[in-house]
């Protein structure tokens, strides 16, 4: 089975020109000193004071906006000024592949006329699986949410009399679920170093007020589960007139 899918999504993004420090997009105008007179006005947090023309200094921006800033999509409309609360100004398409593989298989195999025996197989495999967690395809997605089951069955039916049969079944089931993100080669410690070491990888979550933030990569590294069981059972039956005792473990 193949399936080849897509998901269109809107977000609003800061603009390039904001990226670099520059929002004077956010002033219609500015007086002689630099000063928004019209619109909003950005000021110096360790100083108080407004900032000449709405520009922040590139040495203000902090290490972990610059190493981040490169993660988030580019506007597709140039033209959108890109404040806060505005129209969207990104879209795009998402793509989605989900592929999965199964085979069955049954053997029966009559030994004698007291002795029967059968053996069931059968894989279910998904191995790839995007999932859309409603976010870019740059991150936040499930890059492969795959899983695989795995099961057998054994079971060998024999009859003593007309009246007295016994079956035995042996089964096993195994199902691997797999939890995959983007950016597993990003590492959170080289924004925070003072972070606990783990092997958790990709984007953190980053929420800006007015826009769509940046949403963290699923652990990216993965995470791999299995649940194997095992089942297994024997039964007697036996009828004395018109009465039938089973019993077994």
């Amino acid at each position: 089975f193949r399936r080849r899918m897509s998901q269109t999504v809107q977000f609003r993004y800061p603009s390039m020109a904001m990226r670099s420090g520059d929002f004077s997009a956010l002033c219609a105008s500015f007086d002689a000193a630099g000063h928004c007179s019209s619109g909003t006005q950005l000021y110096n947090p360790l100083t108080g004071q407004p900032f000449a023309g709405n520009k922040v200094p590139a040495s203000m921006i902090t290490a972990q906006a610059k190493t981040l800033l490169p993660y988030l999509p580019e506007p597709t409309d140039p033209t959108a000024a890109g404040g806060p609360n505005d129209a969207p100004d990104y879209t795009s398409v998402v793509p989605l592949a989900y592929d999965r593989n199964s085979v069955d298989a049954r053997l029966d195999y009559r030994i004698s006329d007291k002795d029967s025996l059968f053996g069931v197989f059968s894989r279910n495999t998904s191995p790839t699986a995007n999932t859309y967690l409603g976010y870019p395809a740059a991150y936040g997605n499930g890059s492969n949410f795959a899983d695989q089951t795995y099961n057998y069955s054994l079971g060998e039916t024999h009859v003593f009399s007309a009246r007295t049969i016994n079956e035995f079944r042996l089964g096993y089931f195994s199902m691997e679920s797999l939890r995959y993100g983007y950016n597993s080669d990003f590492d959170p410690r080289s924004l925070f170093p003072q972070m606990i070491g783990s092997n958790n990888r990709g984007l953190p979550t980053m929420s800006i007020q007015g826009y769509n933030g940046m949403f963290h990569d699923y652990g990216s590294v993965g995470a791999h589960v299995n649940a194997p069981t095992w089942n297994l059972t024997d039964s007697v039956t036996h009828v004395i007139g018109r009465h039938m005792i089973k019993a077994g473990i």
